[in-house]
């Protein structure tokens, strides 16, 4: 039987010798009572064998219980009186405990989900029972705490694990507000399993891209975790971008808030998957590319991002950011429906394959009207163009806006997929069109 002995509180009775001596009773009565009636008597898990453990309330609660059965025993009943005593004292004593254990949070369960309502965070255990809540001075969006699992990989606002290895699980949340003058206020928050902040992070400098200076705040838009199988974390990937304008950072976390590294890139950063390319763990980084006003996608050494993205123009051209460049850089080209609602589209999605392959989506965002469909390509297990094609969503919107005038050509499904496999990547001194990564690679020796 397994004991709470916080829940017990009060004398206990650690041997036979005890218990008899209590119940004014012989040992061998006892222990056939044990036996034959159930007397409550504990064994001791991990202890040596025989060890044993009563509580004088338990023992006084049975006897009340099997008065009748007792009564016709040949040995002298006890004083029941003073026993009963005894067991409002000991009722009394348990009550105190409980009350304790309560105040003191013995009881509390560990964070397991969380909800969000209007402008507060609640965390709740695993049987949905609130531990705690934190209430933010303005209005949080509430949709975006789930839609942001639908995603490939999940883009996390809010993640709940023992993130230390401690035993107390902590949580991880992104205050996310509507509206542009809350912008500064988005930023990772770290909670304890009792919902004080444990740390926060905003990245916090100035950043140089040609002749413009970019002061913070950059706000954080979502966070990304590894999903090796059988394989802790260890870190976090987090992105965040200007205020206002295009520049965007990478940086990798440790679960003490601490930066690891930083990655910039000239433009909004979507998506972040890591993965295994040549034996190598790298980090993919889907993102739009102000300069060329492509979707661009940024192969990272995981173990060291630290860099920023090429350009060929000094403004886009980062001033004081962390040495390096990425180990592959590609921009892939734009399709005529871009073109024609004057989008800058991005990656927006990544699904990397077991078996070395990756897929990616592109999306035809931020246009005027939105057009959310795209193209997607795959790639082998070295990184050569598979296939690319034009997905049906894309096709209907390609219709819909030659019915409206916005697009004066009927789409050419066969020429536009051609262009598709026009990628170009970044060969350390401008973009020429790409075979595959081992080529790029040796190109660039």
């Amino acid at each position: 039987m397994a004991l709470n002995v916080a829940m017990q509180g009060g004398r206990t009775l650690d041997s036979w010798k005890e218990i008899a001596a209590y119940l004014d009773r012989g040992i061998r009565t006892v222990q056939r009572w044990e036996r034959e009636l159930g007397l409550p008597v504990h064994r001791l898990e991990g202890k040596k064998r025989g060890a044993i453990l009563a509580y004088p309330a338990e023992l006084d609660a049975w006897v009340e219980a099997h008065s009748s059965q007792l009564r016709q025993n040949d040995e002298t009943r006890p004083n029941w009186a003073l026993r009963l005593a005894l067991a409002s004292a000991a009722l009394v004593t348990l009550l105190g405990a409980t009350a304790l254990a309560t105040r003191q949070g013995w009881f509390r369960g560990q964070p397991h989900s969380v909800v969000v309502h209007s402008s507060e965070l609640r965390v709740l255990d695993d049987h949905g029972r609130e531990l705690w809540n934190h209430t933010f001075n303005f209005p949080l969006v509430e949709a975006i705490y789930t839609a942001g699992a639908n995603t490939h990989p999940p883009r996390r606002y809010s993640f709940v694990s023992d993130l230390d290895g401690d035993g107390e699980v902590e949580v991880l949340f992104i205050p996310y507000a509507p509206a542009a003058s809350d912008l500064p206020r988005r930023e990772l928050i770290c909670f304890d399993s009792r919902g004080r902040v444990r740390w926060r992070y905003q990245p916090a400098r100035p950043v140089h891209f040609g002749d413009e200076t970019f002061e913070p705040p950059f706000p954080v838009d979502a966070f990304f975790l590894p999903d090796f199988p059988n394989q802790p974390p260890g870190h976090l990937w987090l992105v965040s971008h200007h205020a206002r304008w295009f520049p965007a950072v990478v940086t990798k976390l440790d679960f003490n808030g601490q930066v690891l590294a930083e990655f910039w890139h000239g433009g909004h950063v979507e998506v972040l998957k890591e993965a295994e390319l040549d034996r190598r763990r790298v980090l993919l980084v889907g993102a739009t590319n102000n300069e060329q006003t492509s979707a661009a996608l940024a192969v990272l050494d995981a173990g060291n991002p630290e860099g920023s993205s090429p350009a060929v123009s000094p403004n886009y051209q980062c001033l004081d950011c962390p040495a390096g460049e990425p180990l592959l850089y590609l921009v892939f080209p734009r399709t005529a429906l871009s073109r024609a609602v004057a989008s800058r589209p991005t990656i927006y999605e990544i699904w990397a394959k077991r078996n070395g392959q990756v897929e990616l989506a592109v999306n035809e965002a931020k246009a005027n009207p939105p057009a959310a469909a795209g193209p997607s390509c795959s790639f082998d297990s070295q990184f050569r163009l598979q296939s690319a094609g034009l997905v049906d969503p894309y096709l209907s919107l390609h219709a819909e806006l030659q019915k409206q005038g916005l697009l004066k050509q009927p789409l050419d499904r066969q020429r536009e997929e051609k262009r598709l496999h026009n990628i170009r990547y970044w060969n350390g001194r401008e973009f020429v069109p790409y075979a595959g990564y081992v080529e790029a690679l040796a190109a660039r020796r």
